[in-house]
């Protein structure tokens, strides 16, 4: 019988500047106007969709789901906007890197597109 199982392990607060990126930085087209967009919706509407993250065997933990939210904070905070130093993060259980980089591409990106070379060189390296 199928079984859909929930792989969210815990919720927590985490310090989203320290997290490292799983996927490399050409795997998807970050916009101007979709930064922009979404750099407002954070200012408007406040941080309301959590990270989705993966801890490694050594305690590493890699976002899955969030770069462009991370970078977008990280730039809202250097124009002077006070970001919490801790916010709300999902901890999704991977079996192993490889499943981790499987699920960068299952999440869909609401701001971001991804590229035929991003997407080459991300299966590349994995």
């Amino acid at each position: 019988m199928l079984e859909i199982k929930d792989n969210v392990l815990k919720t927590e607060k985490i310090d989203w500047k320290k997290l490292d990126w799983l996927q490399n930085e050409k795997l998807k087209e970050f916009f101007v106007k979709s930064k922009d967009l979404l750099k407002e919706s954070l200012k408007k509407n406040d941080y309301i969709d959590p990270l989705n993250v993966w801890q490694d065997d050594t305690g590493k933990i890699w976002v899955l789901d969030g770069c462009h939210r991370q970078a977008a904070l990280k730039e809202c905070e250097e124009e002077g906007i006070k970001i919490p130093e801790l916010l709300t993060a999902n901890f999704i259980k991977c079996k192993d890197r490889k499943h981790a980089a499987k699920l960068v591409l299952v999440y869909a990106a609401k701001y971001a597109q991804i590229t035929d070379e991003g997407l080459y060189e991300y299966i590349e390296m994995e």
